[in-house]
């Protein structure tokens, strides 16, 4: 495993990081001109995502760092964009809580497990969640811009319960695989203070 920083992988992933807040203020600025580029850099930071893990693997530039900092720059993404977009009301906040919550948890056992140099397996259902997640965001941008630039506007009321159908889609894909998560680490999270539990 390659210990360099300056990998092609991870300067896409470094680049996927700087556009969060230029998303992020886009979308708080609440304008049809300003949401529509919040959509077209969401869109491209999510093939940078795709991309940087193809490169890894096709040029055999996979890193430690990148295998740390990718997962980690795609949470900070689509969690600041959810939690903006609930913000100015294009998403239902309590829903964006509950689907964070999800990541809360496994984060922190992550983390926990780590101070005992252990390692937790993930789960299959994680690039079904991205894809529910990336699709739901996408389809906010869209909807929002043309509903405030006045097109479509009879069908606002579908979209948006369409919208949310995707959202409470990717909050059930991601229990099942907490779910998954702890069935599969039961083992190894027995080995820690967590044993109690399991």
């Amino acid at each position: 495993m390659a210990h360099k920083i300056w990998t092609t992988p991870n300067i896409l992933t470094f680049f996927r990081f700087f556009l969060v807040p230029i998303i992020v203020v886009f979308v708080l600025l609440d304008k049809p001109i300003t949401l529509f580029f919040a959509g077209i850099l969401f869109i491209i930071a999510s093939i940078t995502d795709w991309l940087d893990g193809k490169i890894a693997r096709e040029w055999g530039e996979e890193s430690t760092l990148g295998i740390y900092l990718d997962p980690l720059v795609d949470k900070i993404l689509v969690h600041s964009i959810l939690i903006v977009l609930s913000l100015i009301g294009l998403l239902p906040f309590w829903l964006v809580m509950i689907l964070l919550a999800r990541d809360i948890i496994t984060s922190a056992i992550r983390s926990y497990v780590s101070r005992h140099k252990i390692s937790v397996r993930a789960v299959k259902s994680g690039k079904l969640k991205m894809l529910f997640q990336t699709i739901t965001i996408s389809l906010v941008f869209i909807v929002s811009f043309l509903g405030k630039m006045g097109i479509a506007l009879n069908y606002m009321d579908i979209l948006f319960i369409l919208i949310q159908m995707f959202l409470i889609t990717t909050i059930v894909i991601s229990y099942i695989g907490l779910v998954d998560f702890f069935i599969k680490n039961r083992k190894i999270l027995k080995k820690t203070a967590l044993e109690r539990y399991f």
